[in-house]
């Protein structure tokens, strides 16, 4: 039986803890069902406060079982806060353990909105685009970067306001901020999607569901993906904004340590790391060398980017036919549930 479910996170108004919600309780059906007391934990914006209400609960009820869930944020709950009692504990979600599911992959197969058509070649002019809503450290540095090289007017590149530091505004290219908000809003799902969803947050709209306005999206060749968290690999955790370029059919590198190798490879993607070679001796899994790269790519003509996308139209197939495999393989894993 599941006695408790602690959720300090989303609530159950965003469609996405909704979603969130359906998965948990599918996967753990047959916990549900038996006679031991089990106790969910969400690991989203869990802190000690919230630990502490969670212990108090242990101490005066039969806890046999805690399942430690982590879907929409890096993980933060873990086995060993609860070292104290004699329970199992399953971490489920983004942990590597048995009980490991890709929320985001399962969002993204329920609800993102994929383009109609996604031009070709042929209309590639741009050479990159680097979308960024929230001033995460490392986001805030590549930015810097790409300022610093005069780059920011070459790609696309947009940046919200530093929630962190009293809403002051992180400065943007003024053709990237147009080109976030481009989307109509009644085309979106985002004011009860996910917390936070309203533009006046950081001034860009929490666009979770789609690849933005189509026109940019369209001239622009490389994607360069900054994730919620830097050090991908380590803290396995994505969100949505690591599938747009599979979906959206272009080729991206991932701002992270590796280029989030790891990752990518463990759900069957192939990377575009080495397929520069032909301008760039850069270690792209370094991402001190993406500002530098992005200057040499940015020095080639439009024919290059053009013939580059042309040469990679097999391998970007080939990722979005494996998305569509991993979707399936989680959907599957869930409908199995718990073991």
């Amino acid at each position: 039986m599941i006695d408790r479910d602690f959720n300090f996170g989303w609530g159950p108004e965003h469609l996405l803890r909704q979603l969130e919600q359906k998965t948990i309780f599918q996967y753990l059906d047959s916990w549900a069902k038996d006679d031991k007391h089990t106790i969910i934990v969400n690991s989203t914006w869990y802190g000690m406060d919230h630990h502490q209400v969670v212990k108090e609960y242990m101490d005066t009820h039969p806890v046999d079982r805690v399942a430690c869930v982590c879907f929409m944020d890096p993980a933060i709950v873990h086995e060993g806060w609860f070292e104290d009692y004699d329970v199992e504990v399953r971490k489920i979600g983004y942990y590597k353990t048995a009980d490991e599911i890709d929320a985001w992959a399962l969002i993204h197969g329920q609800y993102f909105k994929r383009p109609d058509a996604v031009a070709g070649s042929e209309a590639i002019n741009t050479p990159f685009l680097c979308y960024n809503r929230k001033a995460h450290w490392h986001r805030k540095r590549l930015f810097s970067q790409l300022e610093s090289a005069n780059l920011l007017t070459r790609g696309v590149v947009s940046m919200g306001y530093d929630c962190g530091s009293g809403m002051s505004p992180v400065r943007s290219t003024s053709t990237s901020r147009r080109a976030v908000m481009m989307v109509e809003p009644d085309e979106l799902v985002l004011p009860i999607a996910a917390p936070n969803a309203d533009p006046e947050v950081t001034g860009i709209v929490n666009d979770i569901m789609t690849v933005g306005s189509l026109a940019v999206w369209n001239r622009c060749f490389l994607n360069v993906v900054t994730e919620t968290i830097f050090d991908v690999d380590t803290q396995w955790f994505i969100s949505e904004k690591i599938y747009k370029p599979v979906v959206g059919l272009r080729p991206f590198i991932v701002h992270a340590p590796n280029g989030a190798e790891a990752w990518l490879t463990h759900v069957g993607l192939e990377t575009f790391l080495d397929d520069f070679r032909d301008i760039s001796d850069l270690e792209l899994r370094d991402p001190f060398n993406h500002t530098p790269f992005l200057a040499t790519l940015c020095a080639q003509p439009i024919s290059y980017l053009q013939h580059k996308y042309q040469a990679l139209e097999a391998k970007l197939q080939h990722n979005l036919n494996q998305l569509d495999l991993h979707i399936e393989s989680q959907r599957q894993k869930v409908s199995r549930g718990i073991q």
